[in-house]
C-alpha cells in the first residue's frame, strides 16, 4: 500500500441498513432492511501491510462512527460474506479488508457497506467497478457486456434452428441426432438466460432475480455438459458395436431404451448437483458473476469439477473413438455407408413402379 491505514477523524463504518436494522439479501421474498435486536459490532483491526504479509492486532473496544446507505444502490453489486468463506474486517481509516478463510488472498475496499443478517452473520456489499477489481463486472464496460450478450443473442436461433432439424428431420433423427439436439437446446436456454443477466448488469436495472432464475442457469450450463458427454459415449459405442456389425439402433426399441438412459443421466444428474448447492446454502449468484476470485468459494466444487470431469471423460471417449476406428476394416465402412445411403434414396427417390405407368401412359397419348 502506498499508505498504511491510520485512524483519522473521517474513519467510520458503512452500515448498509440504519440503526438497529439488519439487511436480508439472499431471501426474495424478505429483502431489504428489517428491525434487529441483534449488536453491530464488526471486528475492527489495526493492520500494518507489508510484502506478501499483513501484521495485525484486535483494537479492543475502539469502535468507529457509523455511516448509513448502500453505496452500491444504483450500481450493480456483489456480496462478501462469512457464508462464502470471506473474513470481514475494518481497518482503521474505515476500509474493508476482506480475507479467505485460508488467507491466500486479500482485498481492501473503500465503496463498501457492512451488515448482519438475523443469523448474526457478517455480509458486505461491494461496488465492482472500484479501482482495479477482479471481478468480472468490473473487469469488462458495459459495451462488452452488451456485445457479448448481442453474440449469445444470435447465437440462440441458430441452436434452436439445429435442434429443430435434428428433432423433425427423419434422417437426422439418430440417436445421436436426438442427443444432439438436446445439447442444443440446453445450450439455447443456457445463453438465453445468461443474456438476461449481461443485459441487466449492463442496463444497472434494479431487477433482482430469485435463486431459482439462477440456479436455472446452472443446470443448463451442468445439463449442456452431460449431454456432450452421452454424445462421446454413443460415438464410441457405435465405432466398437454397430459399426462392426453393420447395424443401426435408428428406430429400434434398443436405440429407444439407450436415449432414455442418456436423458435420465443428462437431464437428473445436474439436478443432484444443484440440490446439493442449495442444502449447503451456498451463494445464489453464479460463479461467473460472483466477482471474486476462483478459489474461495466452494459453491464452484459443484459446477466446475463435474465440468472438468466431463471434459476429461469425454477426451477419453475420443481417444477411445479414435483407436475403434482404427480396427475396423474398410469393409466395414463401406457397408455400412453403403447401407446408409440406400436408406436415404430409398426415401426420396420418387415410387418406381408409379414412374413407369407414367411413362406408358405418355407414350400411349403421343401415338394417338
Amino acid at each position: 500500500l502506498p499508505t498504511q491505514p491510520e485512524l483519522t477523524e473521517a474513519s467510520a463504518i458503512r452500515k448498509c441498513c440504519p440503526a438497529k436494522e439488519n439487511l436480508i439479501h439472499n431471501d426474495p421474498k424478505n429483502h431489504g432492511c428489517h428491525a434487529t435486536t441483534q449488536p453491530f459490532m464488526p471486528p475492527i483491526v489495526n493492520a500494518t501491510f507489508y510484502e506478501g504479509c499483513i501484521e495485525d492486532e484486535e483494537t479492543g473496544s475502539l469502535r468507529l462512527p457509523e455511516r448509513y446507505g448502500n453505496p452500491c444502490a444504483q450500481r450493480q453489486s456483489f456480496v462478501y460474506s462469512r457464508h462464502d468463506g470471506d473474513v470481514l474486517y475494518v481497518l482503521l481509516n474505515g476500509s474493508l479488508l476482506v480475507v479467505n478463510e485460508r488467507f491466500e488472498w486479500i482485498e481492501i475496499r473503500d465503496e463498501y457497506c457492512l451488515d448482519t443478517d438475523d443469523n448474526g452473520t457478517l455480509s458486505a456489499i461491494i461496488c465492482p467497478d472500484e479501482y482495479g477489481s477482479s471481478t468480472p463486472e468490473a473487469a469488462v464496460t458495459q459495451a462488452q457486456l452488451v456485445f457479448l450478450a448481442i453474440c449469445m443473442l444470435i447465437s440462440i436461433p441458430c441452436l434452436l434452428v439445429t435442434s429443430f432439424f435434428y428433432f423433425t428431420v427423419d434422417d437426422l433423427r439418430t440417436l445421436h441426432g436426438k442427443s444432439l439436439a438436446c445439447h442444443c437446446l440446453c445450450l439455447a436456454l443456457r445463453f438465453i438466460l445468461i443474456a438476461i443477466i449481461q443485459l441487466h448488469i449492463a442496463g444497472e436495472s434494479d431487477v433482482t432475480f430469485s435463486n431459482y432464475f439462477i440456479y436455472m442457469i446452472q443446470y443448463f450450463i451442468l445439463a449442456a455438459f452431460f449431454w456432450q458427454f452421452v454424445m462421446s459415449v454413443d460415438i464410441v459405442i457405435n465405432v466398437w458395436y454397430y459399426l462392426p456389425k453393420n447395424i443401426s439402433p435408428k428406430g429400434t426399441l434398443r436405440g429407444w431404451i439407450h436415449f432414455a438412459i442418456y436423458s435420465t443421466l443428462s437431464m437428473l444428474l445436474p439436478i443432484v448437483f444443484i440440490c446439493a448447492a442449495m442444502a449447503r446454502h451456498e451463494p445464489e449468484t453464479p460463479y461467473f458473476l460472483k466477482g471474486v476470485s476462483w478459489d474461495e468459494h466452494s459453491n464452484q466444487n459443484f459446477y466446475i469439477l463435474p465440468v472438468i470431469v466431463l471434459l476429461c471423460l469425454c477426451f477419453g471417449c475420443f481417444i477411445g473413438a479414435y483407436y475403434g476406428f482404427r480396427q475396423l476394416n474398410e469393409l466395414n465402412i463401406m457397408v455400412w455407408l453403403t447401407k446408409m445411403k440406400n436408406t436415404f434414396n430409398r426415401k426420396h427417390e420418387p415410387d418406381t413402379h408409379f414412374t413407369k405407368l407414367c411413362t406408358k401412359e405418355m407414350e400411349y397419348v403421343k401415338q394417338s
